[in-house]
C-alpha cells in the first residue's frame, strides 16, 4: 500500500505548452516547483466537463496531482490557485506572456527544479499586466535571470579575459562569455562592438537594485541588447533562441493567417 501511495504526488506550477493527443488526451509540458520542466499525460483532458477545468490552460498557476507509473507521469487532476488570464485580453499581451514561456521552454533542462525562476515568470507576467509598464526591459532582465539560474551569467563588470575595468570602446564575445576590452580583442576571433550605453544598461539590469520601471530604453537599444542576449543564450544552450522581434513576427503572422 505504501508503494502505491508513493506513486501519487502533488506539485505546483504552470503550463508551458500542450499538444493534443488522439481524440481525448493532451500531452502537457509543465514547469513545477519540485521537478522543474516535465512532460505529463492528461488523459481525458479534451473531453467536455473533464476534471482539469482550465488548470491546463496557459497563464494559470495551478496545483497538480500526478501518478507515476512505468512511463511518463499521468496527470490526475488540477486546481487553479491564481490566474493571469487577462493576458489573453489582447494579442500583444498574449504574445508578451507567451514569449517568457518560449524562453523557459527553449533554454531550461528537463527535470531541473528552480523555484526562483518560476517566481520570476509570475513576477514578469504581473508587469505585463500593468498598463504603461515597459515590458521590453523585462524581457532583457528575464534573459539575464535565465542565464544566472543556468549558471552562465555573462561577465559584464570588466573584461572577461584580463579583468580590467572597461571604459569607452569594448566588444562582446559569446565564446568568452561577456565583455572584451580593446587590448584583448585581437585574441578573440568572433566578437561584436558593444557600445558603452548598452553595457551600462545590462549592468544596471543585472544589479540587485535595478528598478525596471525607472529604466527607459530606446527601441534601438532594446533591439540591440535583445539580439545580443538571444545570441548568447543560443550559443550556450546549443539551440536557436529567437529574439522578441522574430518571435512576435512569427507568431503574430501565424495568428493573422489562421
Amino acid at each position: 500500500m505504501r508503494e502505491r501511495f508513493n506513486r501519487y504526488w502533488k506539485d505546483e506550477g504552470i503550463v508551458i505548452r500542450s499538444t493534443n493527443l488522439g481524440e481525448r488526451d493532451r500531452l502537457v509540458t509543465l514547469f513545477t516547483q519540485k521537478r522543474g520542466k516535465i512532460r505529463a499525460l492528461a488523459k481525458g483532458a479534451r473531453k467536455v466537463g473533464n476534471r482539469f477545468g482550465a488548470s491546463l490552460d496557459v497563464f494559470n498557476y495551478s496545483e497538480f496531482m500526478f501518478y507515476s507509473g512505468a512511463g511518463m507521469p499521468i496527470l490526475m487532476q488540477g486546481l487553479i490557485k491564481f490566474s493571469y488570464r487577462d493576458m489573453t485580453s489582447s494579442l500583444i499581451r498574449w504574445l508578451e506572456g507567451s514569449y517568457l514561456l518560449y524562453l523557459l521552454d527553449r533554454c531550461w533542462q528537463w527535470e531541473k527544479p528552480e523555484e526562483g525562476l518560476l517566481e520570476r515568470v509570475l513576477y514578469f507576467w504581473e508587469i505585463i499586466l500593468k498598463k504603461g509598464e515597459d515590458v521590453y526591459s523585462s524581457f532583457l532582465r528575464f534573459k539575464l535571470d535565465l542565464a544566472f539560474y543556468l549558471g552562465i551569467a555573462p561577465h559584464l563588470e570588466s573584461c572577461v579575459l584580463c579583468n580590467r575595468d572597461v571604459e569607452g570602446e569594448a566588444y562582446w564575445s559569446n565564446q568568452e562569455g561577456g565583455v572584451i576590452c580593446p587590448s584583448c580583442a585581437s585574441k578573440v576571433p568572433e566578437k561584436v562592438v558593444f557600445p558603452q550605453d548598452l553595457r551600462a544598461i545590462l549592468r544596471y539590469l543585472s544589479s540587485p537594485g535595478g528598478n525596471l520601471s525607472s529604466l527607459k530604453l530606446s527601441f534601438f537599444q532594446f533591439e540591440e541588447l535583445d539580439k545580443i542576449l538571444s545570441d548568447y543564450l543560443s550559443y550556450e544552450v546549443g539551440d536557436k533562441v529567437m529574439n522578441w522581434h522574430d518571435f512576435r513576427s512569427l507568431y503574430q503572422g501565424a495568428v493573422f493567417s489562421s
